[in-house]
Parts: structure tokens; sequence; C-alpha cells
């Protein structure tokens, strides 16, 4: 495709954005994630335009199966529900045992559609009508566009991202459509949100369309929505606190993309010793074996004058 060389909003299909288009290697969320959380040599490996590429999932070979399946039933529900485009193909059985099925979903994958068994199909169709109530009732997802990408700059680097919702209002928030295999319970939730970068997504995304559209972004909302009965629908927001840390976290990705694009040096990890602390549980499970320790004493020293008592007893025939 023909390199993109301005600032602007494109719509772009998933292969192309996640391809990278700019002119010049871009900065992405899940690029920046990387020099935050690995090292820079893991972000050139996972960069479509400097290694591999491995940018959509570096840990989808090992994820599990019934994960696997929640997470194409997500990725089914969010192309029908944003896009209008149903990509799935019904499998008809329960299982891929039999030679007949895994045939379907092979021609399936082969033709770039999720194959989905029968039971999960179901699932599917009764969470987007699910969502589309909550279209309804609430008029999140209507005046907008669907899954568009953004292209600015920030200094020399270049950076992208695709909206899942960019609202026709400048000052409303971009809305984010994510699935859990599990509830959506906002502790949960949470506890997930950084390790996958939903802060850095929340700061770069709002960025992005500040830049090009020139004025403020209120904010990024999630909306995550479960992948199994009842198919529940939270909406989250982060906090200022975890917007800070994720700001933190872009201008560290951001200066340290730069400067390795500069020297085109991209190292590993360092190899200075580092101190790995103990998680709070096994201090806490020390804590009160330390407490417990005179207790302990203390029947060790009961049971052993009893038996003493017993052994007196005998010999002297009590």
């Amino acid at each position: 495709m023909t390199r993109i060389d301005k600032p602007g909003i494109y719509d772009l299909t998933a292969a192309e954005y996640h391809a990278d288009p700019v002119s010049t290697p871009s900065l992405s969320r899940s690029i920046a994630l990387l020099l935050c959380d690995l090292s820079p040599a893991h972000a050139e490996a996972a960069h479509p335009r400097l290694g591999p590429g491995l940018e959509d999932d570096p840990d989808e070979a090992v994820i599990a199966v019934d994960a696997k399946e929640d997470r194409d039933a997500g990725t089914a529900a969010h192309a029908i529900f944003l896009r209008g485009e149903n990509i799935i193909e019904q499998i008809p059985f329960d299982t891929y045992q039999t030679k007949a099925a895994k045939q379907l979903r092979d021609e399936a994958l082969a033709a770039g559609r999720i194959p989905l068994k029968q039971t999960k199909y179901a699932d599917v169709m009764r969470m987007v009508d699910v969502l589309e109530k909550m279209r309804a009732t609430t008029g999140f997802f209507t005046k907008g566009r669907p899954e568009q990408t953004l292209v600015w700059q920030a200094g020399d680097v270049w950076c992208r991202c695709m909206v899942d919702w960019l609202p026709d209002d400048p000052s409303a928030p971009l809305l984010d459509l994510k699935t859990t295999g599990g509830r959506a319970r906002s502790n949960t939730w949470s506890r997930g949100a950084f390790d996958k970068g939903f802060d850095l997504q929340a700061v770069m995304y709002t960025e992005g369309a500040a830049v090009l559209r020139e004025g403020e972004v209120a904010s990024m909302q999630f909306i995550v929505t479960e992948t199994r009965p009842p198919f529940g629908i939270r909406r989250f927001e982060l906090s200022p606190d975890a917007i800070d840390i994720g700001q933190q976290r872009l201008i560290y990705s951001r200066s340290l993309w730069q400067q390795c694009m500069a020297e085109k040096h991209w190292p590993a990890y360092p190899l200075e010793p580092e101190w790995i602390d103990a998680p709070v549980f096994v201090q806490r499970e020390w804590d009160w074996k330390l407490r417990q320790l005179p207790t302990w004493a203390a029947r060790i020293a009961k049971r052993e004058a009893a038996t003493q008592r017993i052994i007196d007893a005998k010999q002297w025939g009590g």
C-alpha cells in the first residue's frame, strides 16, 4: 500500500494498520508497552517494519483453548457490532474431534473467517443483541465512525493508533469496546489494565485525537462486555492517577523509541543484577508464622512435659 506521510485520520483495514502504513516506522501502543515492560530488542522484534512482526499478540501461541474461543467470540462480536460485518463461519458441531469438524474449521480459517462452534456462535449473537440494546438506550456508538486510524507526530516520533469508535463531537470521549471471558468486575479488570497497557492506550489515543482535531478530548472510555451469559456490560474510565502513570510510561517509551531509532541499536535486557522482592502474600504468611512461634513453642514444651510424666509414671509403677 502507499505509505502515509502526512498526519491525519485514515480509514484502514486491521491488516493495513498492523503492517504499519506510515512512511517512517511508527510507535503504537503495543510497541510502547514492550518498551516499558520488556526491552528495545523485544520492541524491534515485534514491530512489523523492523523485525519478524509479532505486534498483534506475542503470547498468542500459548493461549489456552477456552481463552482463544472467548477471544475469537469477542473479535466476531466486535466486527458485527462496530462494522456490521459478519465474519463468522458457523461450525455445526460441538467439538472439533471429528474429521468433518476439523475440515470445516480449517477451511474457514483459510478463507479469513472465524470458525465458531454452535454454542459459541449462539453466545456471540446474544452478546451482539445486548450491545445493540445498550446502543439504543445510551446513544453510545451512534454518532461517529468505527475503527479509525490516527497518525500524528510527537516531535520527531511518528505515532499511530486505531480507535474503535471516533465520535463526531471532538469533545466526546473516545470509545473502546473490549470483551472478557470472565466477569466485568472493576477490581478484576483493573488488575489486567496496566499489564495490557490500557493506561498507555488512553493517553496515546486521546493525544492523537486532540492533535488531529485541534482540541482537547475529554477522555477515553472502555466498554467491557462479557462473552458469556448474561453478557453483562460495564463502562470504565481510568482515574487521574492512572492517567498520570500512562503519561509517564508514554514519555519513557517515546524517548526510548526515539533514541533506538536514531542509533539503530535495540538492546535487550540489562545484565546488571536486579532485586527480587518477596511477594506480599509470602511476607504476610511468614509474619503470621513468626507471630505464632511462641504459641507453638509453648505447645511443644507442654507436649514434651506430658510425655515425660507418662514415662516417669511407668518407671515408678504409677
